[in-house]
């Protein structure tokens, strides 16, 4: 009962000084509301592409996985090449009597070769999908089809399952023409397959038409690749490298440095061959000589594909900069297919890791602003202080109410940072509502007629209300002494 009273007591005094209380709610929550109105926008345009990107696996992410990393075996074999020399150095040094140079070269080649030909063993895909099944489960992965590599003419060739690929296969598989394999191919290649060029500085206009020309005329058509014929099934991402708002390359815009995060860039072949099983295929795996298998792990939520993939990479989440891992490190090399969102998470979370550190700043501008605030406020309130003393209040009692009068002062910042936040934001929407709409559809190469608006929460933007609250218990520890009856009987002698 006595804190209600005091918490009143506290609120009444906001009250009473209104115009330092605008003030400081105007100055500060100002600050802040361009920290969340750019946070907002971030995490806005986060959610466009990841929820984007949920739509072409029916909201899974798959994992492509690789049993060995020949580039980890590789690394460790030259390592044996450097300690075997030392070592023959060693023992001829200390045994004079005969040479065993010979036999420790015998070793090294042998060691040396394992390591090399790792990659080559445990072709068994059973054993294999058992393992990354054990690897994944934690994570809430789960082992779904293989991919099999395998080479002919020269060229190697990755055969996927044809369920995977479901929402993106247009064409009528039972209609693959004799000798022919199906094929998904990105917008890049079939721009290459219909020998379209797209001219430097095209427009957003001449483009999407290119896209919309492709699509007519590639889909259910064969054509022909390093002298194999392949039947287009479907188009898979990207039609650009990055989103980009700037129609010409002197052309900036601000939001172009967060859509600069949002990468089409893909580790693994632009072009997806389909195994679906058929005569054609069969006869073609006849001609082309096994290289090995890699293994699709599926994941219900991207997050969770995430923590595997940075399991797989040794790589953690970012703090200022991006963790680039050392490949060679890498024993079981994985990579997203067809989607990046992985890539897409890790680099926000770099980019708003950065933005992050500008809420410490304003958490020390905000605070100096509210100390001078609160000691003009005690400074005017010293009557009122003895009035309270006078009456059987104590000094926890007179901080109490300060106290809350301090977080009721931060709180009414927040509110206005917010409102003036999601109004900056909509704004910003508003304004780019075309180009964004451009952007994601050249970037997917597809259509898209959907207004898109860059407002998103994220946990970031709870820390930038915490530091706010924050601001309320620092000021009222450094200005606790302001609030003794010694120092309130020094002002009040002074005035």
């Amino acid at each position: 009962m006595k804190l209600f009273k005091l918490i009143k007591l506290g609120h009444k005094n906001i009250t009473h000084h209104k115009k330092q209380t605008a003030m400081t709610v105007i100055i500060v929550g100002t600050l802040f509301s361009l920290l969340m109105a750019l946070q907002f926008v971030v995490q806005g345009v986060e959610n466009i592409f990841i929820n984007r990107e949920e739509q072409i696996f029916s909201n899974k992410t798959y994992i492509q996985a690789r049993n060995s990393n020949y580039d980890y075996h590789r690394n460790i074999a030259n390592k044996i090449d450097i300690e075997c020399e030392e070592e023959i150095k060693k023992q001829n040094q200390d045994k004079k009597e005969y040479n065993i140079e010979d036999q420790k070269l015998f070793e090294c080649k042998e060691r040396k070769n394992a390591e090399t030909n790792f990659w080559k063993k445990d072709q068994n895909i059973n054993k294999i999908k058992q393992k990354f099944n054990k690897r994944a489960k934690k994570f809430g992965g789960k082992v779904t089809s293989e991919v099999k590599y395998v080479k002919k003419d020269g060229i190697i060739y990755a055969f996927y399952s044809s369920k995977m690929f479901e929402n993106i296969i247009k064409a009528d598989l039972l209609t693959t023409p004799k000798d022919s394999i199906p094929a998904l191919v990105s917008v890049h290649d079939a721009f290459d397959l219909l020998n379209i060029k797209t001219r430097a500085g095209a427009s957003d206009k001449e483009i999407r038409q290119n896209i919309n020309r492709t699509k007519k005329e590639i889909i259910g058509k064969v054509f022909e690749k390093n002298n194999q014929k392949i039947y287009v099934v479907g188009i898979i991402p990207y039609g650009k490298n990055y989103p980009t708002l700037s129609k010409y390359r002197n052309d900036i815009k601000i939001i172009d440095i967060v859509l600069g995060q949002i990468s089409g860039y893909k580790e693994i072949s632009s072009y997806i061959y389909i195994n679906d099983g058929s005569k054609n295929v069969k006869n073609f795996f006849k001609k082309a000589k096994h290289e090995h298998y890699e293994i699709i792990i599926g994941f219900n939520d991207y997050h969770q594909a995430y923590n595997y993939y940075k399991y797989e990479t040794g790589k953690k989440d970012p703090i200022i900069f991006a963790d680039t891992g050392d490949y060679f490190a890498i024993k079981h090399p994985v990579s997203e297919i067809i989607t990046n969102r992985i890539n897409h998470i890790y680099n926000m979370k770099v980019f708003k890791n950065a933005l992050s550190i500008i809420n410490y700043v304003l958490l020390f501008i905000a605070v100096i602003i509210i100390i001078f605030t609160f000691l003009k406020i005690i400074n005017q309130d010293n009557k009122l202080m003895a009035l309270y003393r006078s009456l059987g209040a104590t000094g926890a009692d007179v901080f109490v109410i300060y106290l809350w009068h301090l977080v009721e002062l931060c709180i009414l910042v927040i509110i206005y940072a917010l409102i003036i936040a999601n109004l900056m934001a909509v704004i910003v929407s508003f304004y780019y509502q075309t180009d964004i709409n451009t952007s994601v559809a050249l970037f997917y190469g597809e259509n898209i007629n959907k207004r898109y608006w860059l407002i998103g929460f994220n946990k970031e933007l709870m820390s930038v209300i915490l530091i706010i609250l924050l601001s309320a218990p620092i000021v009222s520890l450094l200005t606790i002494d302001q609030l003794s009856m010694k120092n309130i009987a020094k002002r009040l002698k002074k005035q």
